[in-house]
């Protein structure tokens, strides 16, 4: 086989096989290799947005660990109180232990309201307003007695109105109270 020299020394080369070279080298470019180079870094895009999604997980999944543990020491707590909560029909009954109360404090009662009985998870929630008249320490004095004596309700508000200079009498006392009962079943 005879090569063909230019006056330079060099082979000449045909330009058609250049061109087959070059568009064949595009075409596995194009077709192979820059495929392959976008799906790598797509690759290790979604590698990145995963690991973060893992953490993600990870600190979620520890959020909810210490809330179960937070949740199981309130049910601990919970099943160890002493507090025992009668029924809601009992109402008349601690209508009755509330005004006793007030009136062996001195109190006037002028009246006691049963209100709503409001569902809650645990326990039900019956609301109950007492409005009584008589002396400033009469009514500071049923308010110790009563966390004492029915430990089962709460005071929410309270109102008391003085009357006179000598804040010593009291035009009148509203309690607004709060008796936590078994929740009923239905």
């Amino acid at each position: 086989m005879k090569a063909n020299r230019d006056g330079s020394g060099h082979l000449r080369i045909d330009v058609g096989a250049v061109g087959i070279c070059f568009v064949t080298t595009a075409a596995l470019y194009f077709a192979a290799l820059r495929p392959l180079m976008v799906q790598q870094a797509d690759a290790a895009d979604a590698a990145i947005v995963l690991a973060n999604e893992e953490r993600n997980v990870d600190a979620f999944d520890g959020q909810c660990r210490r809330i179960a543990q937070r949740l199981d020491q309130f049910d601990t707590n919970r099943s160890d109180t002493t507090l025992k909560l009668e029924d809601g029909a009992q109402l008349n009954t601690r209508l009755g232990g509330l005004m006793r109360l007030a009136q062996q404090c001195g109190l006037s009662i002028e009246g006691v309201h049963p209100g709503t009985r409001t569902h809650g998870r645990f326990f039900d929630v019956v609301d109950i307003q007492l409005v009584a008249e008589g002396k400033y320490r009469d009514a500071v004095n049923f308010l110790q007695k009563l966390h004492g004596t029915h430990e089962d309700i709460s005071v929410n508000a309270f109102d008391l109105e003085v009357v006179g200079s000598n804040e010593i009498h009291l035009a009148s006392a509203t309690f607004d109270l709060a008796w936590y009962v078994l929740k009923r079943r239905e």
